[in-house]
């Protein structure tokens, strides 16, 4: 299974931001779309991603005045990029192993889409899986959560101020933290 299979179904076009556009209008595009990353475009090539975390990042060492910045100042570079060829299973490889949640993807240098590791989930149910190895898939699959989830989890409080929970999220490399009440 190809990434072209995903990319085949019915998706609207990738939304995408100019290198040189202001990283307040992306941050605007990114709320009013509902989507975690877009593809950075110069000369419509794509150089680089702008996502949610590298917002998060400058906010938390620069301020607001992040937002005044251009986005080729603050997103990632260079952009990690596939080909409609490259199989799902490689694509949540190449995700895990460089730490990415987006991959923009290119024919002849130009964007024709982009996936996230939601997608590709979606994509992969358990019975698609099973197709390969399914004797590993199965085993992997019967573990119980205990044995893949965190449990030292830090929280914050609903009062909490953002600019430390922020702080805490990028020291910890977390992408989300619970919020709890103070008496439970």
């Amino acid at each position: 299974m190809t990434i072209a299979a995903i990319l085949d179904g019915p998706r609207p076009e990738p939304v995408t931001v100019h290198a040189s556009d202001k990283v307040g209008a992306a941050v605007a595009l990114l709320t009013e779309r509902r989507i975690g990353a877009v593809p950075v475009l110069s000369d419509g090539a794509v150089i680089g991603v702008l996502s949610e975390r590298d917002v998060l990042y400058r906010l938390a060492r620069d301020g607001a005045a992040v937002l005044d910045a251009t986005v080729e100042a603050v997103m990632t570079a260079p952009a990690i990029t596939v080909t409609r060829e490259l199989s799902v299973l490689h694509a949540l490889a190449l995700m895990t192993r460089r730490r990415v949640r987006h991959l923009p993807v290119v024919e002849d240098g130009a964007l024709v889409g982009i996936v996230s590791d939601r997608d590709l989930r979606a994509f992969t149910p358990a019975a698609m899986l099973e197709l390969e190895h399914p004797a590993e898939v199965r085993r992997r699959l019967a573990q119980p959560v205990s044995s893949v989830m965190t449990s030292d989890v830090v929280s914050v409080y609903p009062e909490q101020d953002l600019g430390e929970v922020v702080e805490l999220m990028l020291d910890l490399k977390v992408g989300a933290v619970p919020v709890v009440q103070p008496d439970s």
